[in-house]
């Protein structure tokens, strides 16, 4: 009997510990932390979050927020990059990496030179995966109600305009999802980065004593082709293509 309630109370005070830490209880504490300007504290609970795998658009804004208040720019980016990759019709967070993006000093815009890349980055970002998903359902109703009026009406006239009207939803609806899917595919398999350190001398080569061919600053975003040996080959561009090291650039 003894051992029975020794073992019921060990149970107790480890579902106590289990609901004391609950992801409900952090998101709380990081809150709190938050809205006190306990800057530290609110990115210690979102990080503990994000290793939950709570990873969400909101949680990275918050993390992005509270590093740009912190003065580290190359975190602050690196996050509300981060929540505009899983949400990229987000305005609120556009609007705040448009602002943080005022205090870099290198004047890159990758987008412009990333060609397909960038398409569908900017279809996402005006249009959203979501809404495109959405209106191919539509459309497949609506091609439903074409063919129906086709079968239903007697006329010639009326049966050629169901059978238009149907035919031309039905394409709509196709194109929607495919582009859909192709823009959310692409983005997420575009493996961007953030430079973190102050500044970064990007190699000709992937060794320390290669040439420098340019260098880059704190907060400025580049597209990663490739890995070797604790170095990243970067690119903004056709024409600017180097090495850095991965201690001083972060993939996201």
């Amino acid at each position: 009997m003894k051992y029975v309630i020794i073992l019921f109370v060990l149970m107790t005070n480890y579902s106590h510990a289990i609901i004391a830490h609950s992801p409900a209880d952090v998101w709380s504490w990081a809150n709190s932390a938050y809205q006190e300007q306990q800057w530290d504290e609110a990115i210690t609970h979102y990080k503990d979050l994000d290793q939950m795998n709570l990873g969400s658009p909101e949680l990275y804004a918050n993390l992005g927020n509270a590093f740009y208040k912190k003065g580290e720019l190359g975190e602050a980016i690196y996050y509300f990059k981060k929540s505009l990759k899983l949400d990229p019709s987000n305005k609120d967070v556009k609007y705040n990496l448009k602002l943080v993006s005022k205090d870099k000093i290198d004047d890159y815009d990758l987008n412009a030179n990333t060609g397909i890349e960038s398409f569908w980055s900017r279809t996402l970002a005006i249009f959203g995966a979501d809404n495109l998903a959405y209106l191919s359902v539509f459309c497949s109703l609506l091609t439903l109600i074409g063919f129906g009026w086709f079968l239903l009406k007697s006329t010639s006239r009326k049966k050629r305009l169901g059978l238009n009207f149907g035919l031309f939803s039905f394409i709509v609806g196709i194109l929607a999802l495919w582009m859909s899917f192709t823009a959310k595919r692409t983005a997420l398999e575009m493996n961007h980065g953030i430079v973190m350190a102050k500044k970064v001398e990007i190699k000709g080569e992937p060794n320390k004593t290669a040439t420098e061919v340019f260098t880059l600053h704190e907060g400025t975003e580049v597209l990663i082709k490739n890995r070797q040996e604790g170095w990243y080959e970067i690119s903004l561009g056709d024409n600017l293509v180097g090495w850095a090291k991965m201690s001083e650039v972060r993939a996201f």
